[in-house]
């Protein structure tokens, strides 16, 4: 069955969609020195790794494709095999007084007369004495995959994959579900190669499956594995290992934000065009869902690719304008999904925006605590209790108890706090106060345990002492909590914050304002 699952997985990839599960086989088959090419000079080579074989250690140097090859495509792969065998250019660590060992590999198989015209080109090497060259097709690469137990796709844990993957066949899967699995993948006693391949499996499955945004969702849980895993540590290798779901992220993500066209400014072309059913519950939360991946790509892309952060904020500011349902999270859940949009559209000189979409918020929140509301749901609320909270306070059958604490009001006086906004901060207060809401909070100390749904080292305050009016310290510091996040030991570097807030988005109930606050400063003295 496994070998099914993952002949369609191969069938269906594109070439790029292969480039990380590609690696992850190489380090799990005992290469090491591995290095990605593909580009505009990569002279032929894909990758490049060596392997020690009896003692004797091989340059090897890798083309991939993805899909069948007919004779055509044989024909125009066929130089790149040359290039592969005689060419020394790729990389400062690629070694070219080592012996050779070139490798096509294809996720698909030789058709037609390309597998005649491959056995007589290597007839034709070994004659010249020029060498050859090997061929991983398809069938290869499956047993490479399913069988070595360094991935441990063979083994025990196949059942719970297996599932997953059926339950997104049968588009049963959720981010409860996909975060469930995920959280095998902070085991540090499990393969990181296993991790890394069923994330590209399920990844992959869910982009088939029209769920780009949960595809997106995958990427970030196995962020939060390796991150969780690699926590306290500080060599070169644990910074490729994190790399390569960022990069994972930034493929979906950038395949999802081509989707949003212009049309899909108007709710009904956005429900129509990303074809979800328009309703009550599912809309609001895909406004959230969108606006949260979209915001995290261009916070992440803003070094190399400002243009195009600079595009992502203009659409999200006019989504936001656009959808009213953007502002009406339906649950402690959808919290942190205000994080990125905000924190993005004043990386990039729009805070007047974050500040009418912070005031449409809280209008929403404050009107479910309201006289005889119950509330919005918690952070770790079912969909049954998000939707009985968010509409079965009128229906009697709804058996409900009034919540106080609101995560959402949390999320809603940082962000004003963050951007340091004066005058809102103390309509907003003032409007939680007069509905008696208990603003809540999860605290995670700088440990592993900031990356787990459950640790006895988090702690729950279920009513954050804001200041009453607007007397930050330090410009913004309006609670206790943002003075610990500024005293507590924090990685550095813009994109370990950008790590965290992607963590924040896998967990969603818990976010690191410090993290933000930095993130946002490292941004904006980049003027994008």
């Amino acid at each position: 069955m496994l070998d099914d699952v993952l002949g369609n997985y191969l069938d269906s990839l594109s070439e790029r969609e292969f480039d990380i599960p590609f690696m992850s086989l190489l380090r799990s088959l005992g290469f090491y020195d591995i290095h990605f090419l593909h580009g505009q000079f990569e002279f032929g080579k894909d990758f490049i790794g060596k392997l020690r074989e009896q003692d004797v250690v091989y340059q090897f140097a890798f083309q991939t494709k993805a899909g069948d090859l007919n004779l055509g495509a044989w024909n125009e792969v066929r130089g790149q095999i040359d290039l592969l065998r005689t060419s020394v250019l790729a990389h400062p660590n690629f070694d070219g007084l080592l012996p050779r060992r070139p490798v096509l590999v294809t996720t698909g198989r030789l058709t037609g007369g390309a597998p005649l015209a491959a056995q007589d080109y290597r007839a034709h090497l070994q004659q010249l004495r020029e060498g050859s060259f090997e061929i991983w097709d398809r069938e290869k690469l499956i047993e490479l995959i399913g069988n070595r137990p360094e991935t441990g796709l063979a083994g025990a844990a196949t059942g719970e994959l297996l599932a997953t993957l059926g339950a997104i066949e049968t588009s049963q899967i959720d981010d409860y579900g996909l975060e469930r699995l995920s959280r095998r993948w902070c085991d540090e006693s499990a393969p990181i190669e296993r991790a890394t391949i069923e994330a590209a499996l399920l990844a992959n499955r869910l982009r088939i499956k029209n769920r780009l945004d949960l595809a997106c969702y995958t990427c970030l849980c196995l962020l939060r594995g390796m991150r969780c895993r690699i926590h306290g540590s500080t060599t070169c290798v644990n910074s490729v290992i994190v790399a390569a779901p960022r990069r994972m992220f930034r493929h979906y993500a950038e395949t999802l934000w081509r989707l949003c066209m212009p049309s899909t400014l108007e709710p009904e072309n956005l429900l129509n065009g990303l074809r979800m059913p328009p309703l009550f519950v599912t809309y609001p939360v895909f406004c959230c869902r969108l606006m949260e991946m979209l915001s995290l790509l261009a916070i992440l892309v803003q070094d190399d690719e400002p243009g195009l952060t600079r595009q992502i904020a203009e659409y999200v500011e006019k989504f936001w304008a656009n959808h009213p349902a953007s502002a009406h999270p339906i649950s402690d859940r959808w919290a942190v999904s205000l994080l990125p949009p905000s924190m993005l559209l004043a990386i990039c000189n729009r805070r007047q925006c974050v500040t009418d979409y912070m005031k449409r918020t809280t209008k929403w929140i404050a009107d479910h605590y309201d006289g005889d509301g119950f509330g919005l749901a918690a952070s770790g609320a079912t969909p049954k209790e998000e939707i009985d909270y968010l509409l079965g306070a009128p229906f009697e059958h709804v058996p409900l108890s009034r919540r106080k604490e609101s995560y959402l009001s949390t999320i809603v006086l940082d962000v004003v706090s963050l951007i340091e906004d004066r005058e809102l901060y103390d309509l907003v207060r003032n409007e939680f106060l007069a509905v008696e809401i208990n603003s809540c909070l999860i605290e995670a100390p700088e440990s592993k345990a900031q990356f787990l749904m459950e640790s006895p080292e988090l702690t729950f305050e279920a009513n954050v002492p804001y200041a009453d009016k607007w007397e930050p310290q330090d410009g913004w510091c309006t609670a206790p909590h943002h003075v610990r996040a500024k005293t507590q030991s924090s990685p550095s570097g813009r994109i370990a914050h950008w790590d965290k807030q992607a963590v924040s988005i896998v967990l969603r109930d818990r976010h690191f304002v410090g993290a933000c606050k930095e993130l946002m400063r490292n941004s904006l003295a980049r003027e994008v």
